[in-house]
């Protein structure tokens, strides 16, 4: 009778082998078991110190611990992407304005929970669990040793600041609405450093696990991150201006409340996230994909058009060609099959060798770009004249130049005859809309909009190669609704702003002119010939961009005079410089630091005395009170330190009631203004006179009248005292208007200061050291500010010319570090927080990432052969 056959290939080992295997699985089991505790502890801590914050948020509890257990289980469910998508919420999550959190905000909350659902993703159950690690070699993030020692110590010399900065301030405590002159606020400086440390883990087990889930995750949440600036700088100038409203120098600040006191935080997001928006737009293959990309990009450069920041502007005219240059290197070496040492996975690509003749693309780059250039001339001599409607009107004929297809006629001869003959059947054309926009009041806009929509439908149907538009009678009347539209600048102006407004549009047609001999008459069929799609919508958002920056810099405007002058604003911030190292040297700090947070407090009581500045605090006693203390310097109305709060609504008939006590007659701001942070609009303001009052409390009521047309959109309650050097403590406040309601939330401050937060318009220098390298010597020394530089460089030296530089997102890193840099020249940037921990993870992708291979491609089984 034959043997039982065996179910199990283990069950036909020997006996010893068979415990041998045992005893390998319970200590692999047991080796797997400490890790997974570890972690899985790790996350509830996070988590509960998230739900212990939420408890407390002043906005509502229940709202505040929902969203940390969505959070938490998107993070868990959702590992592959949610580290990237994190970042996205970047701009949403800081609502100090209404909470009065400083200490700590809601992206502190989200950092939490995504940290504790990663963590439980990494802990949990066997079949749950990531899959198994790939091979080193095909890890897409991985820090070599010099780079995690250098990392290793920057942590270390962060976290003795932090403890310095603490004990410097008289010691922790426990109190979620501090000041700047607290020990939090050097919590605050360090916890971008402390959740760089939380998430850092689970993006490296994210590139061990699925190595090309990273990075669309990154690149997608980076995206997401910019729509969120882009809507609160859109948000912001609805309600408290115009979206067309660039000359008024009305500065944005969108959703980064961290510019209370100057700074330049939102400056510091669109220089990190702009280049991403440039390389996405860049790697599209669609069309609606690429338009989705441009329309982001766009925004992007109109919201760094709003905030009126040279350096700004500076570090973006330098990030985005560079991002566009490093893409170009990584697609040459593409195509033509280069294999690089760091990524050699990299295909080659064969060209098709039948391409039509064109320019060569040097040639092509700076024809456009000397087009663009006579763009820009053309504005800056219309718009003095015409106003926003020449420009506009300037902006379209170039936007329809760039939509032409190329010249049908095959001889240069043709070409130059076919745009000669669509001249001379302009000329009537114009006469015509003259005519009109002098007998119709407003027609000129409607015949100029009449031959932008005809040019740019014959441009359309020409590029479709349909007969007879695309011939050389239709290159002639393509040229005569061009030049039409050419000539509607011209009445479009005259009709606006009159004869000097028409002298001044002859250099524009000129340029013009010019412009479509250029495009369309020139070598290899013109300009128009080796122009791709692609090129022409960045040629028209470049147009876009050239127009705002006329219209910002044009004329006698606010932002225009706050452009001009740069010695005069340099002088002062070097006096500011001087001054910065000066306090670092009276706190022996030149070696190891004063400590993280504690710029603002140093500063203050190093600097002259009529220099120094207000502070504000939450007193002691029976009574809760705020005791406000005004600075030395002169108390205009934009140089005060303010205690303010969102309000709902501005009824008519606004009065104010408080009880005051001080030894000495004040002088009290009070006012509700339409206002965002920092520029204000519409306003009721009163300035009241308090008579001393030392030995008790007394009621005050202060009248602020209005009739309700303030609206009920951003609006903002302010209180500051305007007496310099003095001291006023303030309890029971009460705002309500003629209906009675109460417009204050914690006017008694019996909940501490939630709800009231601290800004200045005006008065910003003592807040900042304004130079990101004095920055980290102020508050780290001279040891700080060397693993700083050497990170930097390490990262840039991986990006340019090293192992990382064919990873996909290495052109947007690196461009997007090196503006941060340029804006650094003037701001400190890292005193943000949430600014902090983009840029620290941007650094730490600079120094991890690498191009790893693709997964292996699994070939069919061959099939067997049979046996002989």
């Amino acid at each position: 009778m034959p043997a039982a056959t065996p179910t199990h290939a283990a069950s036909a080992l020997p006996p010893p082998q068979r415990r041998r295997r045992r005893r390998r699985r319970r200590e692999s089991a047991a080796s797997r078991f400490g890790p997974r505790v570890l972690t899985g502890a790790a996350g509830l801590a996070c988590l509960l110190a998230a739900l212990l914050l939420a408890w407390h948020y002043p906005l509502g509890a229940l709202p505040a611990i929902a969203g940390v257990l969505l959070a938490t289980l998107l993070a868990r469910f959702f590992w592959t992407l949610w580290p990237g998508w994190m970042l996205g919420l970047l701009p949403w999550l800081g609502l100090a304005p209404w909470t009065g959190w400083m200490l700590v905000d809601e992206f502190d909350l989200l950092v939490l929970a995504s940290a504790a659902g990663g963590y439980f993703a990494i802990s949990g159950p066997h079949r749950q669990r990531p899959p198994e690690a790939v091979p080193v070699w095909r890890r897409e993030l991985r820090w070599r040793r010099i780079t995690l020692l250098a990392m290793s110590l920057s942590l270390l010399r962060c976290f003795m600041s932090v403890l310095h900065g603490m004990v410097d301030a008289g010691g922790f405590e426990a109190d979620l609405f501090q000041g700047y002159l607290s020990a939090g606020e050097a919590l605050r400086a360090g916890k971008p450093m402390l959740w760089m440390l939380l998430m850092l883990p689970l993006w490296q087990r994210l590139a061990r696990r699925t190595p090309h889930t990273l990075t669309p995750a990154l690149q997608a949440g980076m995206a997401a991150a910019l729509w969120g600036v882009c809507a609160g700088v859109l948000y912001e100038r609805l309600v408290q201006t115009e979206l067309s409203d660039i000359g008024s120098g009305y500065r944005s600040s969108g959703g980064f409340w961290e510019m209370q006191f100057g700074g330049a935080a939102l400056e510091a997001a669109l220089a990190l996230l702009l280049p991403f928006a440039l390389l996405i737009a860049l790697r599209q293959r669609r069309g609606l994909g690429f338009a989705l990309s441009a329309a982001l990009l766009m925004l992007g450069l109109y919201a760094a058009l709003t905030t009126f920041s040279l350096m700004l502007y500076v570090a973006v005219a330098l990030s985005l060609p560079l991002t566009l240059l490093l893409w170009a290197q990584q697609e040459r070496r593409r195509l033509r099959g280069e294999r690089d040492p760091a990524s050699s996975w990299l295909p080659g690509q064969v060209l098709p060798d039948d391409l039509p003749p064109t320019l060569p693309p040097w040639q092509a780059a700076l024809l456009l770009l000397a087009l663009l250039a006579g763009a820009g001339v053309a504005a800056w001599a219309m718009y003095p004249s015409s106003g926003l409607r020449g420009l506009l009107a300037l902006s379209g004929v170039v936007v329809a130049l760039l939509a032409q297809p190329p010249a049908a006629a095959p001889a240069p001869r043709s070409r130059v005859f076919s745009s000669l003959l669509g001249l001379l059947l302009a000329l009537p054309l114009v006469a015509l809309m003259g005519l009109l926009a002098s007998v119709v009041p407003k027609a000129a806009y409607a015949v100029y909009a009449l031959a932008w929509l005809g040019s740019m439908s014959l441009a359309r149907l020409a590029g479709r190669q349909r007969r007879p538009w695309y011939s050389p009678l239709g290159d002639a009347l393509r040229a005569a609704l061009w030049f039409a539209l050419l000539g509607g600048v011209a009445v479009v102006a005259w009709s606006w702003a009159g004869e000097a407004a028409l002298r001044a549009s002859l250099l524009p047609l000129a340029l013009g002119a010019l412009g479509w001999l250029l495009c369309q008459s020139g070598g290899y069929g013109g300009l128009m010939q080796g122009l791709s799609w692609r090129t022409r919508l960045g040629a028209m958002a470049a147009m876009a961009l050239i127009a705002g920056l006329v219209a910002a810099l044009s004329g006698t405007t606010l932002a225009g005079d706050g452009l001009s002058g740069p010695e005069q604003r340099l002088a002062p911030r070097l006096k500011h410089w001087e001054r910065t190292l000066t306090a670092t040297t009276a706190e022996d700090g030149w070696v190891f630091g004063a400590g993280a947070g504690r710029f603002v407090a140093v500063f203050s009581l190093n600097a002259p005395s009529d220099e120094q500045i207000g502070s504000y605090a939450l007193g002691d006693g029976p009574v809760p009170h705020l005791r406000l203390r005004a600075g030395r310097h002169p108390q205009g109305d934009a140089d005060v330190l303010r205690l303010t709060q969102r309000i709902d609504a501005a009824p008519a008939g606004l009065q104010l009631q408080l009880q005051a006590r001080h030894d000495e007659d004040v002088t009290l701001l009070v006012e509700v203004c339409r206002k965002q942070l920092l520029s204000a609009g519409a306003c009721l303001r009163q300035r009241a006179v308090l008579p001393a009052n030392p030995d008790g409390w007394r009621s005050h009521r202060i009248e602020l009248g209005g009739s309700g047309e303030l609206g009920s959109q951003g609006l903002q309650f302010a209180v500051a005292l305007a007496s310099r050097g003095q001291e006023l403590m303030l309890a029971k406040l009460s705002l309500r208007g003629a209906d009675g309601q109460e417009l204050l939330r914690n006017g008694s401050f019996a909940r501490g200061l939630a709800h009231w937060f601290p800004t200045s318009e005006r008065h910003h220098l003592p807040w900042h050291a304004d130079n990101l390298g004095l920055h980290l010597l102020f508050e780290q020394g001279v040891v700080g500010l060397v693993l700083g530089a050497l990170l930097l460089g390490l990262a840039l030296g991986r990006l340019l010319i090293g192992t990382a530089r064919e990873h996909p997102l290495a052109p947007a890193l690196a461009a997007s570090l090196i503006a941060f840099l340029l804006l650094g020249i003037f701001d400190s940037l890292i005193d943000a927080p949430r600014i902090a921990f983009l840029f620290l993870t941007l650094l730490a992708l600079g120094l991890g990432l690498r191009a790893p291979p693709p997964p292996p491609v699994k070939l069919p089984p061959s099939p067997s052969r049979p046996l002989a």
